[in-house]
């Protein structure tokens, strides 16, 4: 009887030591799929942070763009008056090619005409066609 107390005894502890070492491969296992699923979560939001930062970026940089365009206008020279205009002046598209112009009189003058400006502002010091 004592022996098989004694084996019953031991039976036990190895089904009990069975049973332990199921439980804690489970949870290593539970532990693996949580540290996996935390490193997808954590790629996921440094992917989601990195275009957030790229599209402020791009936001960033089309606003310096234009506020050096607004800053710094490119200057050209009204076809027929000769007078400093830019971008934002009276555009009159003759040709396909845009002339910036300085008022709706200029335009007028240079839909009318326009050999005789375009011509005329193409000199090599730009004062043909007109006195100072």
């Amino acid at each position: 009887m004592r022996k098989a107390r004694f084996l019953a005894g031991r039976t036990l502890i190895v089904v009990l030591i069975g049973l332990l070492a199921g439980l804690f491969a489970a949870c290593s296992s539970s532990e693996e799929q949580a540290d996996a699923q935390a490193d997808q979560a954590t790629d996921a939001t440094a992917q989601a942070t990195d275009q957030k930062q790229t599209t402020y970026g791009r936001a960033v940089q089309r606003a310096e763009d234009t506020v050096a365009e607004l800053a710094n206008p490119k200057v050209n020279t009204d076809p027929v008056c000769g007078m400093a205009v830019d971008e934002t002046s009276i555009i009159v598209t003759i040709a396909d090619k845009d002339y910036a112009v300085c008022s709706e009189r200029c335009a007028e003058t240079l839909q009318a005409d326009p050999d005789k400006y375009l011509v005329a502002s193409a000199g090599e010091d730009g004062h043909e066609g007109h006195n100072h």
